[in-house]
């Protein structure tokens, strides 16, 4: 009772596609890690604008055009901050739109916050 060669190479062929399959889903793993991180980031970006906003006066809450993020807050990531002031009746309607490169470099990836300000006065 030996093993013939068709054995292994069946056996060898099994082994190379369960690998494969295996690193193909650490690597989607490790883009869905890198891509939840970046979301993250980005508000954790927010909330900070957020509470400055909070923190100033209503009178001083402008809007300002895209900025660039600094590496302390967007590491290492290459990222652009936005944000836009509406006011109607008494309370400030803010979007903030916060955009880096994808992890890949290829493409723009995105993500806008709302929400509202009230006047105290």
């Amino acid at each position: 009772m030996g093993v013939t060669i068709v054995e292994v190479v069946v056996s060898a062929f099994i082994l190379i596609l369960s690998l494969t399959a295996l690193l193909l889903l650490f690597s989607r793993t490790t883009h869905s890690a890198e891509t939840a991180r970046r979301h993250l980031q980005a508000l954790q970006i927010v909330r900070s604008e957020l509470e400055q906003f909070r923190s100033t006066s209503y009178s001083n809450i402008t809007s300002y055009a895209a900025t660039n993020l600094t590496d302390a807050f967007f590491m290492p990531l290459d990222g652009k901050k936005q944000c836009s002031v509406a006011e109607t009746n008494g309370y400030k309607a803010i979007s903030m739109i916060i955009s880096w490169k994808s992890s890949s470099g290829d493409q723009i990836v995105s993500q806008t916050f709302y929400t509202i300000i009230c006047s105290t006065n």
